[in-house]
Parts: structure tokens; sequence; C-alpha cells
């Protein structure tokens, strides 16, 4: 093998990306990213997602997330949209962005819906959040029977987080009845 070079990754991946390779645009400023370099990298996000590629969407949607400003805001849902068909994992950030307030104005049901959305595709960190909007009425109107029937549904798929909470609650008597209908 060959030494570690980043500077020589760098001058190949833009070789890449100008021979029409989206997946390299994205590749760099995942490279800028790990340099500490969020400018340069959210520059190369911008461009692989111009470039139609879905990792590089998603990752400009997480740059401008992370500023936490409104104005980037918008920036950021149009990015996560952009990549929410090919990476579900998008459905569930943008489910967070519009929960929490942080990237638009609250807004609980467009959470919601997009937490569905994500669940629907199995998104593992959609079901917490969206068992919990329902168990808590957080946002929505309480629903405690549907909030554990999805993470039921989410254990019963193997997911473990899913699983270990129906645990807590069980150990704990929180949500959960004795009526053997819901065991």
């Amino acid at each position: 093998g060959v030494a570690k070079d980043a500077a020589k990754a760098i001058e190949w991946y833009k070789r890449a990306f100008e021979g029409g390779r989206g997946s390299a645009a994205n590749a760099l400023g995942v490279l800028y990213q790990q340099k500490d370099d969020a400018q340069e990298a959210l520059v190369w996000f911008e461009k692989a997602a111009a470039a139609n590629n879905p990792d590089g969407a998603l990752n400009a949607g997480h740059a401008y997330a992370a500023r936490a400003n409104l104005q980037d805001g918008a920036k950021a849902l149009s990015y996560l949209q952009k990549s929410a068909d090919q990476r579900p994992i998008a459905l569930h950030d943008l489910g967070v962005l519009y929960e929490e307030g942080r990237s638009a104005p609250p807004d609980p049901e467009r959470a919601r819906q997009f937490y569905e959305r994500a669940v629907a595709r199995q998104v593992k960190e959609a079901v917490q959040r969206l068992a919990d909007m329902y168990l808590q009425g957080r946002g929505i109107a309480k629903d405690e029977a549907k909030g554990l029937n999805i993470l039921r549904d989410a254990a019963g798929r193997g997911d473990g987080a899913a699983a270990f909470t129906l645990a807590t609650y069980y150990e704990k008597g929180l949500y959960v009845t004795a009526d053997p209908a819901q065991q």
C-alpha cells in the first residue's frame, strides 16, 4: 500500500467530479469535514446535491441544520427533502427539525407526518420520537395505544431499541395495563 495522502485524494476526487461523478463531490465534502473545514465541506456537499447525489443533499441539509438559524433552516429543509426519497433517514431529520423548531417554526403535525413516513420506511431513529409524541401527547392528540403499537411493531421487526423501551415501560408500569390483549 501507500501512505495516506489527503492532498492527492482531493486532487483525484476533483478530477472525478469534473468527469461527472457527483459522489466525488460528496466525498470531498466529507474529507473537508474531517479536516474541520465546515465551509469548504458545505461547498462540496452543495455541488454533490446539485449533481443529484442524495448523500450530498443529506450532508448539505445536516450542515445547514447545524447552523440553527431560520435562514439556513430553509436550506436545510430543502436539501433534506431532496434526499428523502433515496435516504429515508432524512425523513426522521425533517421530523426533528419541525418538532424542535430548529430550522423552521415548530410544527408538531408536520413532524408527526415525517416520522410516520420514516417509520413506514423502517427508520429506527424515528420510532421512539413518533411513539413518544403519541404516548405523551407531545404536540398531537395523546394516543397511548397507538404509541405502544408503534413500539411493538418495530420490536417485532427486530428493533432492539423499541424492545428495550417496551421492557422499561413494563418494568415501571408506564403506559401499559394489566389487559392481556395488550401483552
